[in-house]
């Protein structure tokens, strides 16, 4: 995640507006291909968060237990919890059932033996988790309303997303930074790759949103599909590698109260 403060204004370019469901009630995932579930952090009452806490592995509570900051802490809580909320919801076992593995790359994925392939992301203010059956998948959040280190765009972007990012007027400049920020940090996620995957290697064009690759090692990015929506104060980007098949997105804002008290917890 990037560190900065301020506030950026909406672009005039078009982003898909939130459509994400207030439906809080924990079930299966109707077979829409992927889920992609978002949860407000200032939400969660403080009597939650142990009830929180206690769904963790003993792993990720230790690692929980090492953050300095207590903001950063919750956001590890509550990224966790909702993942194993969320597995529980498409997968049926409960919540404190899964357990996990890396794959080389360091990516983690329910382990052993298959099982929903799903991956996390967490800032201030908002956590989120994405899940499919069977597609590889990365996501991506981010505050918008602070200011956007616009300076790092040559180190991170490639040259014609820093083209695209200058044409725009300065006022959508810090959304614009945003859009390409999540899109690539969800990209990378979804490969496994992680900073592993030079960032000037491919580029994201708009109107239609798409991938370009530089590097033809890379495939065919018309393989892969992407999803970008405003969440109130934050951008949600989301990647996953397409198998020819139409996939729809569940996309829900969630409360983490109301999936604890809808799930079943146990072992």
């Amino acid at each position: 995640m990037i560190d900065g403060s301020g506030r950026s204004r909406e672009s005039e370019h078009q982003i898909n507006e939130p459509a994400f469901r207030p439906d809080d009630t924990i079930g299966r995932s109707q077979n829409t291909g992927i889920a992609a579930w978002t949860a407000a952090l200032g939400a969660i009452p403080d009597a939650v968060w142990p009830r929180l806490l206690d769904l963790l592995d003993t792993t990720e509570r230790d690692r929980a237990a090492r953050f300095v900051f207590e903001r950063h802490r919750r956001q590890h809580i509550a990224a966790h919890a909702l993942k194993r909320l969320m597995l529980s919801a498409v997968g049926g076992a409960p919540p404190r059932s899964w357990t996990f593995e890396a794959v080389a790359g360091g990516k983690p994925r329910v382990g052993p033996g298959p099982g929903p392939h799903f991956n996390i992301s967490h800032c201030d203010g908002l956590v989120a988790c994405a899940i499919s059956d069977d597609l590889e998948l990365g996501v991506d959040v981010e505050p918008v309303g602070r200011k956007a280190p616009l300076h790092l765009a040559r180190t991170y972007f490639a040259p014609e997303e820093e083209r695209w990012l200058a044409s725009l007027p300065a006022a959508e400049q810090p959304l614009g930074f945003f859009r390409l920020w999540t899109l690539k940090e969800a990209y990378i996620k979804a490969t496994g790759l992680g900073l592993a995957q030079p960032l000037h290697d491919f580029a994201f064009a708009f109107d239609p949103l798409r991938v370009l690759f530089h590097d033809p090692t890379l495939g065919d990015p018309r393989l892969w599909r992407f999803e970008q929506r405003l969440v109130g104060e934050h951008l949600l980007a989301l990647a996953w590698r397409g198998d020819g098949r139409s996939r729809s997105v569940d996309f829900r804002e969630v409360s983490l109260e109301t999936l604890l008290s809808d799930a079943s917890i146990g072992v």
